[in-house]
């Protein structure tokens, strides 16, 4: 028996001691030094040949059969290559290997943004997703992922990221394989994946580097230095944002503070240098003038703006956006009806949303890709002539990735449209000599751009909710969200996977809303990643913060920047565990640099400490139907199950109704999260009952049921526990004086309890309507007001009122309102289950 050797070009490369290996139902299993790897399928399968040098499978799937060959590429390394018939139609996504099979010990390995490694029955990290598309960076930064299994890396490499993904297990024990998508609506090309093994991190990621390499792919900065002279001084140089302080005010139509901090950019550029702050990229949302762009880069400061070419202003916003919107998407109306992008319907496709004076959020139309060269010529040349910029954040497009157009005047390919964006980012590079940022950043575009704002952040799941709308603060405390600290920012689950294979092709920094002091109590803790990683730091905020901060800022630029002024241009070789609990930790450069980072006191101060307190979740769940019409209870019981609230108030309940089937619906959400249920009937409806329930780890000591008025009747169930009362309700949706006579009734009801009183559930109320006034006379609303909660037809929403908006609360009365503290608030990101967005509350009780 013949083994494999794996590519040369691993630091410690392996071979498959019994090589390839199949059993009777077609599964796969790579064997390396005595551990097998088994590649899972969801398909039906047939052998057609079988040896430790070669399989060959006959996979069945929806769109016809597809061939699959496990095999030795001519350089020794072992690959996998998917066939189909020239030409034929692919119709639904596929996924094979479907996943690695992992077990107990075993890491899994992820390319979420710079990385992450987490053992695979870890239950405090969930898949927030489950498929990540490669070409959208925002998901998944590159195609390669892997397990970690008894000291060795076993890693696959998909050759062409553009239509594939990672398919996700979302619960345990989590483990990842690929699913692939049409190209164009065929099979279209052969697919293949390259396997890596070796007992380091750095020794895999130097494989697939080479094997990147080998496409044509790999760009570093200093071939990007040859064509741009900016470059040569951008190593260590902090991504500066400053905002006046009515910026995101102007944005989103919010009111305005006053009196506002004045935004004197020659003040704060001098401030910066006698900080010692040499090396700034400053940045301008709304953009610089020609004298002050001028000055700054006499003081030796990079400049640059934000760009969006992917948001097409169309003329139907003209009478709704705010002058900020008007003057960054404007430039457009003369193209708005030549250049937008179209649907496979015909329609036009929607970018970013903007809000209206009431908060409607109104879309934009998205720019088709292939005209983004021309557009940058149009519309970005003349602007970087006349102010003199040296550098422009492209937002959107290399972290979104390319879209396919369906337009009879300007169709595109998905596979043209990367070309397309790929020329964009050359343009601005090479010809302009612009320093290129982009948002999020990906592999299928590292070539071409410099620098990219958001891969040091792991992706939006992790981040606070709508963490957009604080870029510009400092937020504290109660107001990091524990996904944030526990997870995004936690040394135990954080690897530089991307700064393995591409450290010298580009520069990466946090999210502008992640930014290294926009959780000031997180600051020192995310100055060591970039020392660690060899990255700079980014800084976001309002004028009155800098005011405020400025030399803590300084302190924090002082800290982060050492490595990356001495790292830039050069790779990262390698990354090792230096402890058993994995909190020191040391990366290699090839210059011959060597960090190493004890976490231990940093994680105790920025992460360990768990927040106290309980969650409170409300979900309407629409008696378990999604929004792809299917009722399917598991669902919502899962959404349950990752969140971990002590009480989740659910509404929209049935119980031995036709349309379910004769489910009882809270007897089996009990069952499937092993929690008590607590059910309160409104209604009689299709032979069985109708209402709202309460989830609870607890059993409740009493129950209490009140009927509401309305045209359909409600209910309020109120539940007490040892230290509260948990009430749940779902006020009449018919009229806001039915929902305001079932106020009154609330408010006699709890008035005489004796413990604090959380009410939660579909309260059918806009956060301003004349019902929220009237809670407030004895409730406190505690969770997020911001968020959309529902996002069905406007049809089934309060008559009058936007498609989407708020109207999903959790609130304590306000005898004990001032008795606790909000550790965290914000909605699951979860358009699928249900027409409502999850909402939840961490709240602490203070201690006298």
């Amino acid at each position: 028996m013949r083994g494999i050797a794996f590519n040369a070009l691993v630091f410690v490369a392996m071979s498959l001691s019994g090589a390839f290996v199949v059993d009777d139902a077609g599964v796969v299993g790579v064997s390396v030094e005595g551990q097998v790897f088994r590649a899972r399928v969801d398909a039906p399968v047939k052998v057609k040949a079988a040896g430790p040098d070669r399989v060959e499978l006959e996979l069945s799937t929806s769109d016809g059969l597809v061939s699959a060959v496990w095999s030795t590429a001519s350089d020794g390394a072992p690959e996998l290559v998917l066939s189909a018939p020239p030409g034929r139609a692919m119709k639904a996504v596929f996924p094979y290997p479907a996943r690695w099979e992992t077990q107990a010990g075993d890491d899994v390995v992820l390319p979420f943004g710079e990385g992450m490694s987490y053992p695979v029955d870890d239950p405090a990290v969930v898949f927030q997703q489950a498929r990540a598309p490669f070409s959208n960076g925002m998901s998944a930064s590159m195609g390669f992922f892997g397990v970690r299994r008894g000291g060795v890396y076993f890693m696959t490499g998909v050759e062409r990221t553009l239509d594939a993904g990672l398919n996700c297990r979302t619960n345990i024990p989590y483990a990842a394989g690929v699913y692939w998508r049409p190209s164009n609506g065929t099979w279209g090309y052969d697919r293949r994946l390259r396997l890596f093994a070796g007992r380091s991190l750095g020794a895999v990621a130097a494989g697939y580097r080479a094997w990147r390499e080998g496409q044509g792919r790999v760009r570093t900065l200093a071939e990007k230095a040859k064509e741009n002279p900016h470059l040569k001084d951008f190593a260590g140089t902090a991504d500066f944002w400053i905002w006046d302080d009515n910026n995101q005010n102007r944005l989103y139509n919010w009111p305005r503070t006053e009196p506002p901090a004045d935004l004197d950019v020659r003040r704060i550029a001098r401030e910066l240098k006698e900080l010692g702050m040499d090396r700034v990229l400053w940045n301008a949302f709304e953009g610089l003038s020609p004298a002050d762009c001028a000055f700054l880069k006499e003081q030796g400061f990079l400049t640059g703006t934000y760009d969006c070419l992917r948001d097409v202003f169309h003329p139907g916003l003209l009478s709704v956006t705010s002058p900020s919107n008007f003057v960054r998407a404007a430039r457009f109306l003369p193209f708005a009806d030549t250049v937008t992008r179209v649907n496979p319907d015909g329609s036009l496709a929607n970018a970013w949303s903007i809000p209206d004076k009431s908060g409607k959020m109104h879309p934009m139309h998205a720019l088709c890709d292939a005209l983004s060269l021309d557009m940058c010529r149009k519309l970005v040349a003349p602007e970087v002539a006349r102010v003199g910029y040296t550098s422009r954040l492209m937002d959107v497009q290399a972290g979104g990735g390319p879209a396919v157009c369906h337009s009879k005047i300007h169709p595109c390919t998905g596979a043209e449209a990367l070309e397309a964006l790929r020329a964009e980012h050359r343009y601005l590079g090479d010809e302009l000599d612009l320093v290129v940022g982009v948002e999020v950043g990906s592999e299928l575009l590292v070539d071409a751009y410099h620098y990219a704002e958001g891969l040091t952040s792991l992706p939006h799941p992790f981040r606070k909710e709508l963490c957009w709308r604080y870029k510009d603060q400092a937020l504290y405390g109660d107001e990091i969200p524990e996904r944030t600290r526990t997870i995004m920012h936690n040394p135990k689950y954080r690897i530089p996977l991307w700064e393995l294979v591409y450290h010298d092709c580009a520069v990466n920094y946090y999210y502008w809303a992640d930014s290294s002091f926009m959780y000031p109590q997180l600051t020192p803790l995310k100055d060591a990643y970039c020392r660690l990683y060899g990255l700079p730091p980014i800084y976001s905020m309002n004028i009155s913060t800098w005011n405020r901060h400025k030399r803590e800022v300084a302190e924090s630029y002082h800290r982060a920047t050492g490595t990356a002024r001495r790292t830039m241009f050069s790779r990262m070789t390698g990354f090792e565990y230096l402890s058993p609990d994995r909190l020191v930790q040391r990366t290699t450069f090839a210059n011959g640099v060597t960090v190493t980072e004890d976490f231990h006191a940093l994680y105790d101060a920025c992460v360990a400490r768990a927040p106290a307190g309980f969650k409170i979740l409300s979900f309407n769940i629409c008696h378990g139907k999604g929004m792809d019409g299917k009722v399917d209870l598991a669902r919502a019981a899962a959404v349950v199950n990752r969140e971990r609230p002590r009480f989740a108030a659910l509404q929209e309940l049935d119980r031995r109704t036709e349309r379910v089937q004769g489910v009882d619906q809270p007897a089996e959400l009990g069952r499937l999260t092993g929690m008590a249920p607590t059910f309160a009937r409104a209604i009689d409806f299709q032979g069985g009952e109708y209402g709202v329930m309460l989830l609870s780890r607890e059993t409740p000591r009493s129950v209490r049921k009140l009927p509401l008025p309305g045209r359909e009747p409600r209910i309020l169930l109120l539940a007490e526990f040892a230290d509260c009362w948990v009430g749940c309700t779902h006020l009449s949706v018919a009229a806001a004086e039915e929902r305001e006579a079932s106020v009154r009734l609330i408010a006699e009801a709890v008035k005489d309890l004796d413990k604090p009183v959380f009410l939660t559930g579909d309260w059918n109320s806009l956060p301003d309507s004349s019902v929220l006034k009237g809670l407030d006379a004895f409730l406190h609303v505690v969770s997020e007001t911001r968020a959309r909660t529902y996002h069905g037809h406007p049809a089934n929403g309060p008559s009058g009122t936007a498609s989407d908006f708020c109207i999903d609360y959790v609130a304590v009365d306000n005898a004990h309102a001032a008795s606790y503290r909000v550790l965290e608030r914000g909605t699951v990101q979860d358009r699928t289950t249900s027409d409502h967005a999850p909402i939840y509350v961490t709240v602490e009780p203070l201690r006298e």
